[in-house]
């Protein structure tokens, strides 16, 4: 039997495998450790990461509540500057009024004249306009229809058939009292101003007989005394024409003032 003594060269080879056999235990017992210890740390990272994840908590989240929107910032109205109040309305003018005691005019204070302003005419009818004044110191009225006569150039009657009426070609108006301001302090006594009152006369041009008044004498009511007034003007030589036979429809004496606004300055 080899014993591995010098002759046994089998002992000697037990010797050999046992001591390598020895230091190979002692050498690799570290190195089998370190894969071990590699799989260990393996292992818990793996069950680290290949474990149920924990739900995410919910703590704090719940279902989102509806937030009503942000009031917008209120703006507080601003009053607006309040309009000035408006003007009162001027009252209309009213015709002089009557008073208890005003006399009638007389003739002789009152001044009668052709007005071509107050008249006209169309269609083959036309209005001779006769204005009235008070050249009197204080008022006085007249209330009614005039009485009227026409005349040739030398003062001879002239035919004349007048109609007292309500309305004529120029409008119509109602028998009322007049007050007549004195002119000389209300707008002047020139026949051209605007007088107190008016006479309107209508007539036409058409149908003869015609007959040409140069003047016609007025009689206003209450008086005894006649005016002349002139009416060879406004490119009238030998005055104004009237046909039918110088029938005229006259209206009552009107106020100036209530029929066209205060004549007065």
């Amino acid at each position: 039997m080899n014993d591995g003594t010098p002759g046994n060269p089998g002992r000697f080879k037990a010797v050999i495998r046992l001591s390598m056999s020895g230091h190979t235990e002692a050498a690799l017992r570290p190195a089998r450790c370190v894969p071990v210890v590699l799989a260990i740390a393996l292992s818990a990272l793996l069950a680290s990461c290949t474990g149920s994840p924990s739900p995410p908590s919910t703590s704090g989240l719940g279902t989102p509540t509806p937030t009503a929107p942000s009031p917008e910032p209120s703006t507080a109205p601003t009053s607006s500057p309040s309009a000035a109040p408006a003007a009162a309305p001027t009252p209309s003018p009213t015709a002089p009024v009557v008073t208890a005691d005003e006399p009638v005019c007389a003739s002789s204070q009152l001044q009668i004249a052709y007005s071509p302003s107050l008249g006209g005419g169309a269609a083959g009818n036309f209005i001779v306009a006769l204005g009235i004044w008070n050249r009197g110191s204080n008022p006085c009225k007249l209330r009614g229809w005039v009485t009227v006569q026409f005349l040739n150039p030398n003062g001879g009657l002239v035919p004349t058939h007048w109609v007292e009426t309500t309305g004529n070609f120029s409008g119509s108006a109602q028998p009322v009292a007049v007050s007549l301001p004195p002119c000389a302090s209300s707008g002047g006594c020139a026949s051209d101003s605007t007088p107190a009152a008016y006479i309107s006369v209508a007539g036409d041009d058409v149908i003869n007989p015609c007959v040409t008044a140069a003047s016609v004498r007025v009689l206003t009511p209450g008086a005894s005394t006649g005016v002349v007034v002139n009416l060879r003007v406004d490119g009238f030589a030998d005055g104004q024409v009237f046909c039918s036979d110088g029938k005229v429809w006259v209206l009552p004496i009107v106020s100036t003032y209530s029929a066209l606004g205060p004549p007065f300055a």
